[in-house]
């Protein structure tokens, strides 16, 4: 049966080597927004999974005997699907300034190479964790967060020499050969436990990454690159866990002349950073900083230093790719929830952007994600746990965490129409503040003659706290509303509607269950027969896709992608009798000039993720993507189809996602025929798509 836990977008189990661990260009700095794909897209972009093994297979088997070649069989399979998942993830970014360098930088480490270097591809990869990825097929993707955490040119040469040994010296072939021998028990394997095994195998991955510290070590030395780069690249994932840089933390920051966060939210000192290099690794697939550095120091003892340099493509170009990693990699914390992270690293970047409003506007957007999860109780999903936090930034973890649900929602509303004062166009930020003020009425019930009541109490200091309750620091938070805004016919309007939706609310949960689902069953009914009040003009459908699992032999991939073809075939079908006009958005079947639309197709999977990967109890905005960027897509919905498929049930999802709202209108699941017939496809989607007559 189909395992409602498998029903995601990225369904390919990863057989890609992850080297270190944790996984327009952009306009001018002072307007980021976001990073984005230029020129021609590339071929490998382009080909399919399967054509990429069909092609893989054969010629790097053509000399194997029958018995290695089968095992090489299924790897070069699933390591393409696996390739295929980041290709079409969305996250994969060519001829930007990052990827550009990084090829600079590729072309200096392997001048010794050539035909090393004719083999491989460079890309930066949209993820915020301090790691780099090495395929097989020789393409190797370099962490917008790996960049970001970078001192000098010459550790992004190690790091990338160190991929290259991967892929040079076959370490994935090798450990999945490893690996199937200790699954099944053969040969030195045959006589040990499950947990033996689990030991063994992380032993094993262990020794792959000194093996590629070793040969990358080589290749390194082999280039013009200061010796003593490897060290300081191990020194930097070592601390990777840590900020950009220690920035004592303003407790004042938040603070307005009359909106002011008590000291006392906030530590007296901080934890001190860790410098411990020699940790028990044994239950890491990467020995420990000490071993690794041992290793290397004994490649590059003695060697001549002489002429080699930190810098050999660019100094001023390293620090400009890094700043932009480091804009990145913000608004991929907000992608990724991780929203305390978010603050402190846009409140270090302020230290040198000071009126850079994308850093000040990703502050707004954190508090919000941060406000709207305590109010669920579900804050512990956003949130680090401040103790296990080390150096300046535990100051903003606890003081989020010791904030009650009243208090750090009013601290996003604050902040918010801070920020809305500088930037009073920004829609999002229009949208945040309309939500957060909902937010304190429907979900912290509270009501607009409590902040009379605290108002009236500030002007009579003789009245004590207990006897009002309205004078005291723990009830800072009703300045988020000025005084002059408390007593407004505007705001009095907005509570009463607020209160109305509230109570609405309040009484479909108060309902049985039974009766609940019969109600929405009901409205669901409704939207069917006469439609929904949405403006929808046009739909587009982003990368349909198909998964038939158990994904372990060659018929599951290539059933998958005919029976993709039949899930296309079938929205081409059912267009043809919609009202309005569907368009398919398929990243591999895009012609090499259609980089525009690899990038609206990109920042859609982006959106979605975004939407969907939030807590059902929340209508969170998506915090990471540029808005202005969808203007000219106004009207339009954007939908996410796919199909997960086993011996016993297919399962068809839909997503659908209101541009001009951002937000899901509508999610569903349905069982379909395991055959995954065209006629049963056609069908879900003229009972799905009928509420935009």
């Amino acid at each position: 049966m189909i395992n409602a836990l498998r029903l995601t977008f990225l369904p390919v189990v990863m057989l890609v080597f992850s080297c270190y661990t944790g996984y327009g260009q952009t306009t001018e700095i002072d307007n980021y927004t976001y990073l984005s794909s230029k020129g021609p897209i590339p071929k490998g972009l382009l080909t399919s999974a399967y054509k990429k093994y069909q092609t893989e297979f054969p010629t790097k088997t053509i000399s194997d005997a029958r018995k290695i070649a089968l095992k090489k069989k299924n790897f070069y399979l699933k390591s393409n699907y696996a390739l295929n998942s980041i290709l079409e993830s969305g996250r994969v970014v060519f001829g930007d300034d990052i990827t550009v360098y990084i090829n600079k930088v590729a072309d200096e480490v392997l001048k010794n190479y050539p035909d090393l270097r004719k083999e491989l591809q460079f890309y930066a990869l949209k993820s915020s964790s301090v790691n780099s990825i090495c395929t097989s097929q020789g393409f190797i993707f370099v962490n917008i967060g790996l960049i970001a955490k970078m001192k000098s040119e010459a550790e992004l040469a190690f790091v990338i020499a160190h991929e290259v040994a991967h892929y040079k010296d076959e370490h994935s072939l090798n450990s999945y050969f490893e690996n199937i021998d200790l699954e099944k028990g053969k040969g030195r394997y045959s006589k040990l436990t499950f947990d033996d095994k689990i030991d063994q195998m992380f032993m094993n991955s262990r020794e792959t990454e000194l093996k590629a510290d070793s040969a990358g070590t080589v290749i390194y030395l082999s280039s013009s690159y200061s010796i003593a780069a490897p060290i300081s690249s191990l020194d930097m994932l070592h601390y990777s866990y840590l900020p950009y840089e220690e920035v004592p933390f303003n407790k004042t920051f938040f603070n307005t002349d009359s909106f002011i966060v008590p000291s006392h939210y906030f530590l007296d000192s901080v934890k001190t950073i860790s410098r411990i290099e020699d940790y028990n690794d044994a239950e890491h697939t990467h020995p420990n900083i000490l071993k690794r550095k041992q290793k290397v120091r004994e490649l590059i003892q003695g060697k001549d230093d002489t002429g080699k340099k930190l810098y050999l493509v660019s100094e001023s170009e390293f620090k400009r790719v890094k700043e932009l990693a480091r804009f990145e990699e913000i608004r991929l914390d907000l992608m990724d929830k991780s929203y305390g992270d978010a603050i402190y690293n846009s409140y270090v970047m302020l230290k040198h952007y000071p009126n850079n409003p994308f850093f000040k506007i990703s502050i707004a957007k954190a508090l919000y994600g941060l406000a709207l999860y305590k109010n669920i109780e579900e804050f512990q999903k956003v949130a680090k746990s401040y103790i296990q936090v080390e150096g300046e930034s535990q100051q903003i973890h606890s003081m989020l965490k010791q904030l009650t649900k009243k208090q750090l929602n009013s601290l996003a509303l604050s902040y918010t129409k801070r920020m809305l004062k500088d930037y009073p166009n920004d829609k999002i930020l229009k949208k945040i503040e309309r939500q957060l003020l909902e937010e304190l009425v429907i979900k912290n019930k509270l009501a607009l003659k409590d902040y009379k009541t605290y108002y009236q109490n500030k002007k009579q200091p003789a009245v004590t706290v207990e006897k009002t309750g309205g004078n005291g620091v723990s009830n800072f938070f009703y300045a988020a509303l000025s005084e002059e805004e408390v007593n407004s016919k505007e705001m009095a309007t907005f509570f009463d509607k607020a209160k109305a939706k509230a109570d609405s609310l309040q009484q479909i949960e108060d309902m049985p269950v039974s009766e609940r689902e019969a109600f929405h069953k009901k409205r669901l009914k409704l939207a069917q027969k006469y439609g929904i009040n949405r403006k929808i003009d046009r739909i587009q459908i982003v990368d349909p896709f198909v998964t038939i699992y158990p994904l372990d032999k060659e018929r599951d991939y290539a059933r998958s992608e005919e029976k993709e073809a039949t899930l296309v075939a079938a929205i081409g079908s059912f267009s043809k009798t919609f009202q309005k006009p569907i368009s398919v958005l398929k990243s591999i079947e895009l012609k090499p000039t259609e980089t525009e639309v690899y990038n609206k197709i990109s920042t859609y999977k982006e959106m979605i993720d975004d939407i969907f990967f939030t807590d059902n109890k929340i209508d969170l905005l998506p915090l990471g993507i540029s808005v202005s960027q969808l203007e000219k897509e106004k009207g339009s919905l954007i939908s996410r189809v796919g199909v997960f498929s086993d011996d016993d049930e297919s399962v068809l999802v839909n997503i659908m996602v209101d541009l001009d709202r951002l937000d899901i209108i509508y999610a569903k699941s349905a069982n379909i025929s395991s055959s995954i017939k065209e006629s049963n496809l056609v069908s879900e989607f003229e009972e799905s798509y009928q509420i935009f007559k």
